[in-house]
């Protein structure tokens, strides 16, 4: 799901730049989210990331 307007109880989310954040809660939009990293051998939420992080348009 696209619609911003959906908040999604169970992802949370403080990203208010991306599309998918949804405007009046701090809950993702999204039915699901790609959680992913750039190590081969993450040991801490520092080495992954959102990769369905999209910017809102201007």
């Amino acid at each position: 799901m696209t619609d911003n307007r959906f908040a999604n109880q169970s992802i949370q989310c403080n990203v208010t730049s991306c599309k998918y954040h949804n405007k009046e809660k701090n809950y993702c939009s999204l039915d699901v989210i790609k959680v992913d990293t750039n190590e081969p051998h993450p040991t801490d939420y520092t080495s992954t990331c959102c990769d369905s992080f999209a910017p809102k348009s201007v």
